[in-house]
């Protein structure tokens, strides 16, 4: 019985294209292409970005100088390079001229690994990584990882373009509340 069933299906088989030995198939046999795409480990570069504007010379270079005062922990210019109107409303007014927890309540954020919401101290950063730059609709929303020695958060801030005749004036903003 098994030898019936096993000749059955053979027959079967060969009466598919491309499965008897004296198939004449017009079906080409599959080939490789001729480039490797690249690996999913190298790094490529992300398509162009028709039509959004791309951050000027000037948001880099604040981005910069923002970057280098969190790294040496230069509270006085990390507070000097937050938005005039913000650091009115939140540090003088809120805050109560409370510097230390002004700076420290920037750097807020989701958490990179895991889910949840935390703070790490100015005086805790370890690393800070620019993920991210886009323009909005009230200046450039800048995306960072920051991390300390036990976690890593998603910082996002925007920095306003302030204009009063030709002089234009950049600002960070953070979290309001």
């Amino acid at each position: 019985m098994k030898m019936v069933i096993a000749t059955s299906i053979l027959a079967s088989l060969m009466l598919l294209p491309g499965c008897s030995k004296e198939s004449t198939s017009s079906t080409p046999a599959p080939t490789l292409p001729e480039t490797t795409p690249p690996s999913r480990s190298q790094a490529t570069q992300p398509p162009a970005t028709k039509g959004k504007p791309q951050p000027t010379q000037d948001i880099l270079s604040f981005l910069a100088r923002f970057e280098q005062a969190v790294g040496a922990k230069q509270v006085k210019t990390i507070l000097a390079l937050t938005d005039a109107e913000y650091r009115k409303n939140q540090h003088d007014s809120l805050l109560k001229g409370n510097t230390v927890q002004f700076i420290d309540g920037l750097f807020c954020g989701n958490l990179a690994q895991a889910k949840g919401f935390a703070c790490i101290t100015l005086a805790q950063i370890k690393t800070m990584e620019r993920l991210h730059v886009s323009k909005s609709t009230q200046g450039f929303e800048v995306e960072y990882k920051v991390s300390s020695a036990t976690k890593a958060i998603i910082c996002t801030w925007v920095v306003k373009i302030r204009s009063s005749g030709s002089l234009k004036t950049l600002g960070l903003e953070g979290a309001s509340g």
